[in-house]
């Protein structure tokens, strides 16, 4: 299932995705979803959220939302998505490794997304403990009023 459509500058990865699935003969296996309104229900329906940006995404939004939903998660390490799955920010000295909260993954090996998406299928009870971990995590560090204190503490320190 690939959640969501293009961003700007992502024009032809739909596309792209869509005809790699034809060639790989999986798409009749293959779900693009496209926006969607309700996204803790189609969340929840998951197995696990695959999180796998070659890019460091900033805050890594839809790994928050995936913890909160109690979802198990595998990312790419990179940007703000490290930090959301592993505060304490030890480095990642292999392909990928666990973390209490998910599976992080170094970006752009795709190998080793294969490997710990495999690992994180075949433990489901590791992944079901990772994923409420997690959900507590989430229910605990990212509230709206902390986020919200997070955004007026940045913005007051650029307008003084």
């Amino acid at each position: 299932v690939v959640v969501g459509a293009r961003l700007c500058g992502e024009e032809e990865s739909e596309p792209e995705m869509k005809q790699l699935a034809a060639q790989l003969g999986i798409s009749d296996r293959s779900d693009f979803t496209g926006w969607f309104t309700d996204a803790p229900e189609r969340l929840r329906r998951m197995s696990i959220v695959v999180h796998a940006s070659p890019l460091p995404a900033p805050f890594g939004q839809v790994v928050a939302e995936a913890m909160a939903a109690g979802v198990p998660v595998l990312a790419t390490a990179a940007g703000g998505v490290s930090e959301v799955l592993d505060p304490d920010g030890t480095p990642l000295t292999g392909p990928w490794r666990t973390t209490a909260t998910g599976v992080l993954v170094r970006p752009g090996d795709t190998g080793a997304l294969a490997d710990a998406l495999r690992y994180a299928l075949t433990n489901p009870d590791a992944a079901a403990s990772r994923a409420e971990i997690a959900r507590a995590d989430a229910q605990r560090r990212f509230t709206i009023e902390q986020t919200a204190d997070a955004v007026w503490r940045v913005w007051s320190s650029l307008f003084r």
